[in-house]
């Protein structure tokens, strides 16, 4: 080491015994971040930052062209191998009614969900952030994060549990006389078990927008004589469109591609087009065809948070100033 202590050696020359390897590795990468002094390298440290997300984001768009690339050849089921190029993996996905139903079934549910999420979410949210008792903020921001501490296999056999013929949920149903049995299968089924991440996850996407909103804006429209439905359609809502929009779109992004909810709770009787997926791939053994599905979903999935950002943008700053250069326009008419 020099005398000005500036050198570093590196940890595993010096490591002692006894010491478990893990903790090796994590030493050289912490001795090899000092050596690189990214102090020094000025305006390039902040790109030398950046490689890991664009290696994972560069990754990520490599495997999605590898996709559309399979996605557009024929496939020989008897030889197993990959033919010419052609559009006939998306005629089969579009032509035929099993799979075209399935994708329609997982457009209608995705919206549905997402419209219950953001109606529920956004009150949900108001709460957290405009209750003055600490007590009740802490207990709703644990209800909302309790069910992101278990996976979707977890979430769906508990709802399973809750909800198959011996469930609580049928129990109690049966005693009010309402209805019995299980509810599996059923679209309820399958919307109640994606609701149980999406309307916490929505609720999270809108905190932020509702804690930016000044809660004097709300105490003046009250003020001025305006009603709690009135304060929230001419105050909170306008206020809180671009978390109203980022929610919708992470809630129709998430549940689209839903896999183990539908599988579980739908009981073979209501997939979704991953699921469809999963069949084509692992029990047909056509990547091709799946792939090609694989491709249709993100179209239409990006498509429909397009739509979403459109219409959230409809009412927005910039929409009212083009309507506002607009208007001399059609006065001097």
């Amino acid at each position: 080491m020099s005398a000005g202590g500036s050198a570093v050696e590196p940890p595993l020359a010096s490591a002692r015994d006894g010491v478990p390897f893990h903790w090796r590795i994590l030493d050289a990468l912490v001795w090899t971040f000092r050596a690189i002094r990214l102090h020094r390298l000025g305006r390039v440290a902040g790109f030398v930052l950046l490689l890991p997300a664009l290696l994972a984001v560069g990754t990520l768009a490599a495997a999605i062209v590898y996709l559309t690339w399979k996605a557009f050849h024929t496939f020989d089921a008897f030889l197993n191998v990959q033919g010419e190029l052609s559009t006939e993996n998306f005629e089969d996905a579009l032509t035929s009614s099993f799979h075209r139903n399935i994708l329609a079934r997982t457009i209608v549910v995705s919206t549905v969900v997402t419209v219950i999420a953001i109606a529920a979410g956004l009150p949900l949210a108001y709460t957290m952030v405009r209750s003055r008792s600490r007590l009740v903020r802490t207990t709703l921001l644990t209800v909302v994060f309790v069910p992101f501490l278990v996976g979707d296999v977890v979430r769906a056999y508990g709802w399973l549990v809750m909800i198959g013929g011996n469930g609580a949920v049928p129990w109690a149903l049966d005693l009010f006389g309402v209805g019995g049995g299980t509810m599996l299968g059923t679209p309820t089924a399958v919307i109640l078990g994606l609701l149980q991440l999406m309307l916490p996850l929505c609720a999270l996407v809108l905190l932020p927008a509702i804690h930016a909103i000044d809660p004097e804006l709300e105490q003046a429209s009250t003020i001025m004589g305006a009603r709690p439905r009135h304060r929230w359609r001419y105050v909170v809502l306008p206020l809180a469109r671009p978390g109203l929009v980022a929610a919708a779109a992470v809630s129709f992004t998430l549940t689209m591609t839903a896999l183990a909810i539908p599988s579980l709770l739908g009981n073979g009787q209501y997939d979704f087009t991953g699921n469809a997926i999963q069949s084509v791939y692992f029990a047909r053994g056509d990547a091709y065809l799946a792939s090609a599905m694989g491709v249709l979903v993100l179209i239409i999935t990006l498509v429909f948070v397009a739509l979403i950002f459109w219409v959230g943008g409809l009412g927005g700053p910039r929409s009212q100033a083009r309507r506002s250069r607009k208007a001399p326009a059609v006065e001097a008419v």
